[in-house]
């Protein structure tokens, strides 16, 4: 800006818009600790993360396939999923509770000695070695929360899209997306059978629990065609489980499923 700094208030209203953003981001981080206290075990999830649980590092590897599209379903969590609770912890509240640290540190240098910031926070400075460090390290530490920002937004509109979940959209429409149930009508041609079986499979689907039900115009025909009707059919969808895998699998499988032709079946 032209003329004289003592002329303007351009560094000064910065200043003033960082301190501001720094005591409301501490009170936030104030407020979800007091919910982590009173609210539900998933208001808790968010502070702690169980490291020596064999199956939460299964479910972390099993997220990090998907993220990765090395597998075509994320696996269904309520709540935060192992790595989202993971990086939550990790990437941002340990983040945010050490720049609130710092960040109060080197205000209390604005304020002076025996200033409630010099008083509760001061000690940080000589800790980290002097102002100068503590001055990188919180600069180093906004570019880690700019990182895990925009990771966040990726992969939360991300997994409302592929996953299905209605993370984002729901905060738009108020609707959450109610998943459908896993299983095709008898009656289906083979094409629309495997067509739904695919779909379905994308959107979080376990390919080997699909239910066959009947349709209210056409359950009894099939039931009298088929013998046992939903019952062998589901018996031999059962006893394929693990026995193939790809879409072309699920394909064929509804369609002997649909056509009642119980040679399809495999294994005991």
């Amino acid at each position: 800006m032209p003329g004289e700094a003592s002329a303007n208030h351009l560094m000064g209203s910065i200043r003033f818009a960082h301190f501001t953003a720094g005591q409301v981001m501490a009170v936030g981080l104030l407020a979800r600790a007091y919910w982590a206290i009173v609210g539900n075990h998933h208001a808790r999830e968010l502070f702690w993360v169980p490291l020596f649980s064999a199956p939460y590092w299964r479910d972390i590897g099993v997220m990090l396939k998907w993220y990765a599209f090395l597998t075509p379903r994320p696996g269904r969590f309520v709540g935060h999923n192992p790595l989202a609770r993971f990086a939550m912890v990790f990437g941002f509240l340990l983040l945010a509770v050490f720049m609130v640290v710092t960040g109060f540190a080197l205000y209390g240098e604005g304020t002076q000695a025996g200033s409630w910031a010099d008083r509760l926070f001061g000690c940080v400075i000589p800790l980290m070695g002097q102002s100068q460090d503590v001055h990188t390290w919180h600069h180093l530490g906004m570019w880690g929360l700019v990182i895990f920002a925009m990771l966040h937004i990726y992969a939360a509109i991300r997994e409302d899209i592929m996953g299905r979940t209605s993370l984002i959209s729901t905060m738009v429409s108020e609707l959450v997306n109610e998943p459908r149930p896993c299983a095709v009508e008898q009656g289906m041609s083979a094409a629309t059978v495997g067509y739904e079986v695919r779909s379905q499979v994308l959107r979080g689907c376990p390919r080997n629990d699909f239910l066959m039900r009947r349709s209210p115009e056409n359950g009894a025909a099939q039931e009298g065609k088929h013998g046992r009707g939903e019952e062998q059919g589901w018996a031999a969808a059962a006893a394929q489980r693990g026995a193939c895998g790809g879409a072309a699998c699920d394909h064929d499988r509804a369609a002997a499923l649909v056509a009642g032709r119980s040679d399809q079946r495999t294994g005991p």
